[in-house]
C-alpha cells in the first residue's frame, strides 16, 4: 500500500484541531436533524454523541481485522486491475446519473446559451474574467459543431466534470493510495451536489478539469522524480488555473506541504530547484496570461490586474457554516461521519494520511471566509474534494501493517544490519591484516559476532583466535667470513664427550 507521512509536531497539533472541528460539525448536523425532525437540542447532543463512540468501535474492529489478516496489504499488477475497473465503473456511473438529469437543466443556464449562441457576423466580447470568456469561446465551438442546443452544452459540462474527477482520482491514487483516491472518486461521481452542477452551464467544471489536470501532472512530478522542464510545465499549467480561479492556486501549497512531509523524501537541493521551477512556471503563465488579456481589451498592466483581483473578490466576509439554517443533505452527513473516522485512525498507524488535505482545505476555507472568492468559483467543488481526501485517509490510517509483516520487517532489517555489520567488520579486519594491526583485526572479529548477536543469532561464547601473523624478514643477510662453521671444541676432560 501507499506509503503516508510521518508524523511530526505539526501533524500533532492538526490532530488537536481536527477532533474539535469533526465533533463540533457532527454535533451540529445532529442537532439540527433532530430538531427539525421535532425532538429537543439534547437529544441531538446525545445522537452525536452516539455515532463518535459507534465511529471509534467500528474503527477498532477494521483495526484489529487488518492486523490478523493484512487486509489490502496486496500491490500486485490483478489488484491495479481491478482497481482500474472499479474506476471506470464509478466514472461510467457518474455519467449515467448526470444524463439521467439533463431535463432538469433550467432557465439560470441561458445567460451562457445565449452569449455563445451562433449567428452571423457575431463576436464574443473579451472580458478581464478569463474563465466566463474562454468558458463561453468554448461554448461556441460546441454550438457551431452540434448545433445551437442547450444539450450540447450540457453535454460539455458532463464530460468535462468526469474528465476532472479522472484526473483529481489519478493524482491522490498517486500521493495516498487506493482507498483515499476511492474515496474521492467516490463522492465526486456520485454527489447530487456535483450532479447538479453538471447540468447546469457555468466555467465550474472547465475550472475543476484544469485544477485536475494540474494536480496530476504535480503528482506525477513529485512521485516519478521529472525532469526541470516537466516540473516547469507542472507550474505553468497551475498558473493558468489560478487565472481562472484563485483557489487553484492552493496546488502550490500542497506542493509546499510535499516537499516536508513524505517519508524517505529527503529536503534535497534538486527538489528545491525542482519547486523553483514549479513556481517560476506558475507566475511566468499567469502574468503572461494578465499580459495577453490587457493587450486585447487595451488595458494597462496595472489596470488589467487590479481588474482580475476585484474579480477574485466579489464575495464579501462570510462564515457559511455560522448562518446555515436547513437540514443537511445525506451526501453531507455520510462525509461527516466518514471524516470521524481520521479521530481514531490518527493512533493505528505510525504514519498519517490526513495532514496535507487538512492544510489544503484550511487555505481554501480561510479565501472563502475572507471574501477572495468569484461568484462562479469553483472553491466549494475543490473544499468538497478535499474532505473526502481527508475521509479516505482516515479510513486508511486504520489499515497498517498486520502483525505478521511487522515481524517480517523487523527479521528483514536486522539480516540487512547484520550484512552491513559483518561486510564492515570483514572488511575492517582484511584491511588490518594487511596493515599487519592484529589488535585492530581482533576487534573487527569481535564486531562482526556483535552483529550477529544483533541479528537474533547467538553470539560465540570462546574467545576469538588470534589470526597468524606471517613472518616477514625486514632486514638483510650479510655473510660474516670466518664465521660460518658449527664444528663445537670441547675439553678432554668433558664427560659428556662422545669419543
Amino acid at each position: 500500500m501507499k506509503a503516508g507521512w510521518k508524523k511530526k509536531t505539526d501533524s500533532y497539533v492538526l490532530w488537536l484541531l481536527y477532533p474539535l472541528i469533526v465533533g463540533t460539525v457532527l454535533m451540529f448536523m445532529a442537532v439540527r436533524f433532530c430538531v427539525n425532525a421535532g425532538f429537543p437540542e439534547l437529544v441531538g447532543i446525545a445522537a452525536g454523541g452516539l455515532a463518535l463512540i459507534a465511529v471509534g468501535g467500528v474503527a477498532a474492529g477494521i483495526y484489529l481485522l487488518q492486523r490478523r489478516f493484512a487486509l489490502f496489504q496486496d500491490d500486485s499488477p490483478k489488484y491495479l486491475a481491478v482497481e482500474l475497473i472499479l474506476a471506470v465503473l464509478l466514472l461510467m456511473a457518474g455519467v449515467y446519473l448526470r444524463s439521467h438529469n439533463i431535463a432538469q437543466a433550467g432557465q439560470d443556464t441561458y445567460s451562457y446559451f445565449n452569449a455563445a449562441y451562433v449567428t452571423e457576423d457575431q463576436e464574443i466580447p473579451i472580458t478581464p474574467d478569463g474563465k466566463r470568456t474562454l468558458y463561453v469561446y468554448l461554448l461556441h465551438v460546441i454550438f457551431f459543431l452540434f448545433g445551437n442546443k442547450l444539450t450540447a452544452g450540457v453535454w460539455l459540462q458532463i464530460v468535462l466534470q468526469i474528465s476532472a474527477l479522472g484526473c483529481v482520482f489519478g493524482a491522490v491514487h498517486k500521493l495516498s493510495g487506493a482507498i483515499t483516491a476511492f474515496s474521492v472518486l467516490l463522492f465526486g461521481a456520485l454527489s447530487p451536489m456535483l450532479i447538479m452542477d453538471s447540468v447546469r452551464l457555468s466555467p465550474k467544471a472547465m475550472v475543476f478539469l484544469a485544477y485536475g489536470v494540474a494536480f496530476l501532472m504535480l503528482a506525477n512530478a513529485v512521485e516519478e522524480d521529472k525532469s526541470y522542464g516537466y516540473w516547469f510545465l507542472a507550474g505553468a499549467i497551475v498558473g493558468f488555473a489560478g487565472w481562472l480561479d484563485i483557489a487553484c492556486f492552493s496546488l502550490l501549497g500542497l506542493l509546499v506541504l510535499l516537499w516536508q512531509k513524505p517519508t524517505g523524501m529527503q529536503r534535497t537541493e534538486k527538489y528545491l530547484l525542482q519547486c523553483g521551477c514549479a513556481l517560476l512556471g506558475g507566475a511566468v503563465s499567469f502574468l503572461l496570461l494578465l499580459a495577453v488579456t490587457g493587450s486585447l481589451i487595451d488595458k494597462s498592466p496595472l489596470r488589467i490586474v487590479r481588474a482580475w483581483w476585484n474579480l477574485q473578490n466579489e464575495i464579501k466576509f462570510s462564515i457559511p457554516l455560522a448562518f446555515y439554517e436547513g437540514q443537511p443533505g445525506w451526501e453531507i452527513m455520510l462525509l461527516v461521519v466518514i471524516l470521524s473516522f481520521g479521530i481514531f485512525g490518527f493512533w493505528m498507524n505510525h504514519e498519517e494520511f490526513i495532514s496535507p488535505w487538512i492544510l489544503v482545505s484550511i487555505c481554501i476555507g480561510l479565501l472563502t471566509v475572507a471574501g477572495v472568492t468569484a461568484q462562479e468559483s469553483s472553491w466549494m467543488t475543490f473544499l468538497y474534494m478535499n474532505l473526502a481526501a481527508i475521509a479516505g485517509g482516515g479510513i486508511r490510517s486504520m489499515f497498517g501493517k498486520s502483525k505478521k509483516q511487522t515481524r517480517q520487517t523487523e527479521f528483514v532489517s536486522k539480516e540487512v544490519l547484520f550484512s552491513d555489520d559483518v561486510a564492515s567488520g570483514k572488511q575492517e579486519e582484511t584491511s588490518a591484516e594487511e596493515n599487519g594491526n592484529t589488535d585492530h583485526a581482533q576487534n573487527a572479529a569481535q564486531t562482526s559476532n556483535s552483529a550477529a548477536a544483533g541479528a537474533g543469532m547467538i553470539e560465540n561464547p570462546l574467545p576469538v583466535p588470534k589470526r597468524h601473523k606471517k613472518p616477514m624478514l625486514d632486514f638483510d643477510i650479510d655473510s660474516m667470513a670466518g664465521k660460518d662453521f658449527y664444528d663445537v671444541r670441547v675439553s678432554d676432560d668433558d664427560d659428556y664427550d662422545i669419543k
